[in-house]
Parts: C-alpha cells; structure tokens; sequence
C-alpha cells in the first residue's frame, strides 16, 4: 500500500511540474492560473475515480492508493493554490483575488461532481 501511494505521488508531482512549466513556456511566463487549472483537472480526475470505485466492480485497493491517493494527492496542488491566492493579496489585488478564490472553489466541486458522475456511468 505504501510503495503505492509513494510511486503515485511521486508520479503525480512529477506530472504537475511538468504541467506548470509546459504552460509557463507556452505563455511566456508563470501564472496562477495554471495551479487552477491543475488543480480543476485533477479534481475531475479524483471525481472520476471515485466513481469508478463506486462501481460494483470498481477500482481494486492498490489502483485506489495509486492513482487517488498518490497520483492526485500529488498532482494537485492545493498548497501552491493557496500562496497563489496570498500572493494576490499582499499584492493588493483584491478583485483578482475573489476571482481566483471563487472560479477555483466552484470549478473544483463542480469538477468532482462531473468526474463521479463520469465515473458511474
């Protein structure tokens, strides 16, 4: 279970790295918004992995830890998201703050909720 959890993850960080910096070299530069949409993708993901564990034959314990545990547990990026946001806010940006802090929460849930669903069907 471990070993699982411990290669997802690894995994998972290594995809988000590469996510962020594949945006950042597409744009030119760094942006918040890749962390959204990392963090939107990987909410999608976990909802339809959670479903698909819903299934009566769903996702075995191992891919389970794998790839819901380890693999999104390391893709996301909550942690980031959140010195995001700060860092709107130090800067004075309240407005893009709200903006940020709202899209994300709201894509997020409603991400999951598509992906479970996904997932059931």
């Amino acid at each position: 279970m471990i070993c699982f959890v411990f290669i997802g993850g690894g995994l998972g960080s290594l995809l988000r790295y590469f996510t962020g910096w594949g945006v950042a070299h597409l744009l030119g530069h760094a942006t918040a918004w890749a962390t959204w949409g990392i963090n939107a993708l990987g909410s999608l993901v976990i909802g339809y992995l959670i479903g698909l564990s819903a299934r009566e034959v769903g996702l075995n314990d191992d891919y389970r830890y794998l790839l819901i545990i380890g693999l999104c547990g390391g893709f996301t990026t909550f942690s980031t998201f959140s010195a995001d946001l700060l860092h709107y806010l130090r800067s004075g940006a309240y407005l893009q703050a709200g903006g940020y802090l709202l899209v994300s929460i709201v894509s997020a849930l409603l991400l999951v909720y598509l992906g479970f669903r996904w997932g059931r069907s």
